[in-house]
């Protein structure tokens, strides 16, 4: 539920926090280069403080591996931690541009994120960015039915 306090205005970005949901797979082949997520980003206002969740179904090669940031507006500062991957363990707090490889299995493995992100003065996008960690043909595929929700705190 959204931080609503007295006086504040009702608007449909505070009533209906930002989500995003992955409707089809997306897969990249032969690339080490971070890139943006088709679907999984979400807009952020200016001076918020939102809780983070991602949930990322992912299925990599255990060659290329795979590796996930994120991009942001200007002034904005995102601390982040890996809870889990599948039955893995956590990998610990990240912060601002860090990037997190994360070992695969070659099957599909859940990728569960969560977060703070505090928007500065400039409001705009927040964006799950992705890609392989080693090059390879094989294919990295990140899948339907994967989230990226927030909530606002303050």
């Amino acid at each position: 539920m959204a931080l609503i306090q007295t006086g504040m205005r009702l608007t449909p970005a505070l009533l209906n926090p930002p989500s995003a949901y992955k409707t089809m797979d997306e897969t990249v082949t032969s690339s080490t280069t971070l890139q943006d997520d088709d679907h999984l980003f979400v807009s952020v206002v200016v001076g918020a403080v939102y809780d983070l969740r991602l949930r990322a179904f992912v299925n990599s090669n255990v060659t290329p591996d795979f590796k996930f940031g994120w991009s942001y507006p200007s002034g904005t500062t995102i601390t982040w931690a890996v809870v889990d991957v599948q039955a893995g363990t956590t990998a610990g707090k990240r912060s601002q541009s860090d990037v997190e490889a994360v070992a695969s299995t070659g099957a599909s493995q859940l990728l569960s994120v969560d977060g703070t992100v505090i928007v500065g003065g400039t409001g705009g996008t927040l964006r799950f960015r992705w890609a392989q960690n080693g090059s390879n043909a094989a294919a990295t595929t990140v899948q339907a039915g994967s989230s990226l929700r927030l909530e606002r705190v303050a």
